[in-house]
């Protein structure tokens, strides 16, 4: 699947999906602009796998080479949120995805784990990302207090699931950088801005 167009919302904002729900995306491209508000992504806006689900689902061979901007929560060069189910057994794992599109936020946040990255922005529990690059340059303004070059803010735990966050075999190369940072609670990094 390969999208050229432009993709403009306020919510779940994707070049391919806007929410996937208990299920993955492989072999997708977004070569468009994608500009969206809270949960927004170059293929998919929001992912989630729930206890409902069969097992783990996967986000396979996706690329994006699209600008992705976004004002809220949540934004990454293949995924802006994703949350996965209670245990391990439903991980959501992102393999050989590259973003080489720049990803931007300019907005001014709406809470104290937004998040932004090069592949993922903001996700949940048990997330697994393997073999995966970024080459683009990742930009936020103070409003997303958590910057890196693959991840943005991976593991939040409210609910006392066990996590599984496991970043192996891949790289960032791309400018990692936030304008008008606020050292108190701003966290970057050139692969994650905060892992828990």
């Amino acid at each position: 699947l390969v999208n050229y167009g432009k993709v403009t919302a306020a919510w779940y904002t994707g070049g391919i999906v806007g929410k996937l729900v208990n299920d993955g995306a492989s072999f997708c491209t977004n070569l468009g602009t994608v500009s969206g508000g809270e949960d927004t992504g170059g293929i998919v806006g929001c992912i989630d796998n729930d206890d409902n689900s069969e097992g783990g689902i996967s986000v396979y061979y996706c690329t994006n080479s699209g600008t992705v901007t976004a004002g809220r929560r949540a934004l990454g060069g293949i995924a802006g949120y994703v949350e996965s189910g209670s245990n391990n057994s439903k991980s959501v794992t992102f393999s050989k995805c590259y973003n080489t599109g720049t990803v931007s936020g300019t907005g001014t946040g709406s809470g104290d784990r937004d998040g932004m990255g090069g592949i993922v922005g903001e996700g949940k529990y048990s997330i697994v990302i393997e073999y995966c690059a970024n080459k683009g340059t990742v930009t936020g303004s103070s409003g997303f207090h958590h910057i890196g070059g693959l991840a943005g803010y991976l593991g939040e735990n409210s609910m006392g699931y066990d996590n599984y966050i496991y970043i192996k075999e891949s790289f960032n190369s791309g400018t990692v950088e936030v304008t008008n940072a606020n050292a108190n609670n701003t966290f970057v990094g050139g692969i994650a801005g905060h892992l828990e």
